[in-house]
């Protein structure tokens, strides 16, 4: 049988036998693999980013493998786990599932059954990280499209009551309600009138940049997120 091929991952062993970490080593030369002799100091750690697959024996100095898997499941709930354990029975097999575990290989294993059973896990584990991308991605595309479509919806707003505008101070009260709600700030100065700032503040950049208006193109970009809009009409 030909093992699934799988990109380059990091392998977390938790097994407190040294040489079954050698012979791990030597079959998944592959692989980065990282070993760990004390399981309780794992239970510890933020989380389990850093790594594609854990594979741990149940029988471990200081902890229970299953003990530890359902420790990590509280820390992990996607993160492969294959246990590796000289108990072959089905009793053992179960519990193991029933801890969180996605497969069981029994010692001693071939390295082409073991090549295998990883490179699945691994595949599997890392197209559902695309996968869980791809979706974030998507959601974020979403988001960005409602707000785009919000904020069009106040300009357009902004558009139609200005233009049914009688007097000036309903023009200013239309322009800065339009910039809260768009989550900003602004200053509006309209030909023969004072300028007015929606913070109540005129910055003396800002009043410099007004008193340059006729010199400067319709759109003038200065400072960080800060812009000149200039329309005649």
């Amino acid at each position: 049988m030909t093992a699934q091929t799988t990109s380059s991952a990091r392998v977390l062993v938790v097994d407190d036998d040294p040489f079954f970490i050698d012979f791990i080593e030597n079959s998944l030369k592959q692989h980065a693999i990282h070993p760990c002799q004390n399981g309780s100091s794992i239970t510890k750690e933020d989380g389990l980013d850093d790594y594609d697959l854990v594979m741990m024996d149940i029988d471990l100095d200081g902890i229970c493998g299953y003990e530890l898997c359902r420790a990590l499941r509280k820390m992990d709930k996607y993160v492969p786990v294959l246990f590796a354990s000289g108990m072959g029975d089905l009793d053992a097999r179960l519990k193991a599932y029933g801890a969180g575990g996605n497969d069981y290989i029994a010692k001693p294993f071939q390295g082409d059954e073991l090549d295998c059973k990883v490179s699945a896990l691994i595949s599997q584990y890392q197209a559902t990280k695309e996968l869980k991308q791809e979706l974030s991605q998507a959601s974020s595309l979403v988001m960005g499209v409602q707000t785009d479509a919000a904020n069009l919806q106040h300009v357009n707003r902004f558009i139609l009551h200005s233009s049914q505008c009688k007097d000036m101070t309903t023009l200013y009260q239309i322009f800065f309600h339009t910039l809260h709600e768009l989550g900003t700030e602004g200053i509006l100065q309209v030909d023969g009138h004072e300028a007015i700032a929606s913070n109540g503040h005129l910055s003396r950049l800002e009043s410099e940049i007004l008193e340059m208006a006729c010199q400067l193109p319709r759109i003038y970009s200065f400072g960080k997120r800060r812009a000149y809009f200039g329309w005649r009409n």
